[in-house]
């Protein structure tokens, strides 16, 4: 027969357990439930320079009993039944961009190493820059989803004609123009939270450009902020502008070759060979200064090419920004904006959007 002390301490022991794993279970809920508020809380939207400003629309106002009742008819995004729910407008998943960008910036050139043809590249000191200015059209193709409704990544694919101005100002005073054709390939992460009326954005872009005469593709960082505010207008059109801040990161090191006439004049050259003497004694390496000129005079310049390392930063990586964007429906979008203070930029853009019902 068992003892009726055991038997209370048992089901007390239960009891206790029984109390812990309703209170456990509980809390799990309650952590899922404020997960699935914070995430569906961070409504977001935009891109830079290749991308769309203007990608979710939040709605801040308090929900009311306007709400819509059916499921979200499309996979993406993710949480947004959860988001429409909560009153939040959400534009169509899916986009495809074509964007024209033009942009103008200084270089600056802080080390040089030069060859002629085979040999090897060794930096010299007998070349001066006054300044660098690199010029850029370039077209692109931009593919985009909402993965969430605060969160769109994107693709960007094109071209561009790219041309630099080189002014010299040692060993002789001259200027050259550099034109050539690039490649671009890339891909960004856009975010967006509304609060208050407004959005607020962060958008990241990395890409790699092939230029005609660089060995290897150039990397890119493209990193913008953007404050702003979108009007719903009647049947389905919006309008949205916004301002901010940009900062364009490139390799510090590129390395390319240039045939000598395309890059200098016949009388450029002429002036060179004839302050040769007075060059290599003002310079602090002038036996490798007198072997590059020897090079340069050993063949006509068609048949010289030029190779070149450089270590170089844009003058001003940090620009601010101004643009809006148009709503024609909820599928077509145009927009632009201006980069000044530094550099200058102007984008233009079109997009469709559309969605895949998939329940």
């Amino acid at each position: 027969m068992s003892d009726p002390i055991d038997i209370t301490w048992v089901r007390v022991k239960l009891s206790i357990r029984s109390g812990r794993m309703q209170r456990y279970m509980g809390y799990r809920q309650a952590v899922r439930g404020r997960l699935g508020q914070f995430l569906v809380g961070l409504l977001f939207l935009q891109q830079m320079l290749i991308t769309d400003p203007v990608q979710a629309e939040p709605n801040v106002a308090a929900p009311t009993t306007a709400r819509n009742p059916k499921r979200y008819p499309y996979f993406f995004p993710l949480l947004a039944d959860r988001a429409t729910a909560r009153g939040a407008q959400l534009q169509l998943p899916w986009g495809i961009g074509v964007n024209y960008l033009y942009m103008n910036q200084q270089i600056n050139i802080s080390k040089i190493a030069l060859s002629v043809n085979d040999n090897p590249t060794q930096e010299v000191d007998f070349i001066g820059f006054k300044r660098v200015r690199s010029e850029a059209h370039t077209f692109t193709l931009r593919p985009d989803l909402w993965v969430f409704p605060f969160l769109n990544v994107y693709g960007i694919f094109g071209g561009a004609a790219a041309s630099t101005k080189v002014e010299v100002d040692k060993p002789v005073a001259f200027t050259t123009v550099v034109n050539q054709g690039a490649t671009t390939a890339g891909f960004g992460l856009t975010t967006i939270v509304g609060f208050y009326g407004l959005f607020a954005s962060l958008d990241a872009n990395f890409t790699w450009t092939n230029l005609e005469k660089l060995l290897e593709p150039l990397p890119g960082t493209i990193v913008s902020v953007r404050l702003g505010k979108n009007y719903q207008l009647s049947q389905g059109r919006s309008f949205t502008f916004w301002g901010g801040a940009m900062y364009q990161a490139i390799r510090a090191t590129t390395k390319g070759s240039i045939a000598l006439d395309e890059a200098l004049g016949q009388d450029t050259i002429d002036d060179i060979n004839d302050a040769a003497d007075q060059l290599c004694e003002n310079s602090g390496r002038p036996a490798l200064c007198n072997k590059f000129l020897e090079d340069l005079r050993e063949r006509s310049p068609a048949d010289t090419v030029v190779n070149y390392h450089l270590d170089k930063e844009i003058k001003y990586p940090v620009n601010m920004l101004v643009g809006g964007q148009y709503g024609f429906s909820r599928n077509w979008f145009v927009r632009g904006e201006v980069g000044f203070l530094g550099r200058f930029s102007a984008l233009v853009s079109a997009n469709y959007r559309f969605g895949i019902p998939v329940r």
